[in-house]
């Protein structure tokens, strides 16, 4: 494969990765739902896509540049808990499963920059990489 791809092949490796973990987990631990529709509670299956989202960006591309995807991710692990379709232990498992898949999977980009730029008349961003 060309160099271009190696950061879809981690991605898709972590999200296989995750999605194996997290279902492996649901029917080993067939714990119930707080609001009893369902034995799939343990981990947040949710949660555990949107952090390994976020834990991609963050290997990859440097963790600045994850805090976004890390805010998003925290917020849909609270929503799961809020709607009662989780407890607390639940997102945090499938925080980790999300988290621990990508960082396993996903290496540095080196070749990619984001540079805040101000002068007296422009403010922007400068995006600098090799594509």
């Amino acid at each position: 494969m060309k160099k271009g791809n190696e950061g879809r092949r981690q991605w898709l490796k972590a999200l296989i990765a995750n999605e194996l973990a997290v279902e492996v987990l649901k029917a080993g631990i067939d714990k119930s739902r707080p609001n009893g529709f369902g034995q799939d509670s343990f981990p947040s299956g949710h949660t555990a896509r949107a952090f390994m989202g976020a834990a991609f960006i963050h290997q990859r591309y440097d963790w600045k540049y994850a805090i976004p995807g890390y805010l998003g991710a925290a917020w849909v692990g609270y929503l799961r808990v809020d709607e009662n379709k989780h407890v607390t232990e639940d997102v945090l498992a499938g925080a980790l499963v999300g988290i621990g898949a990508s960082f396993l999977f996903t290496t540095p980009y080196n070749n990619f920059e984001i540079t805040p730029v101000a002068t007296a008349n422009y403010y922007g961003i400068a995006i600098r990489g090799r594509w």
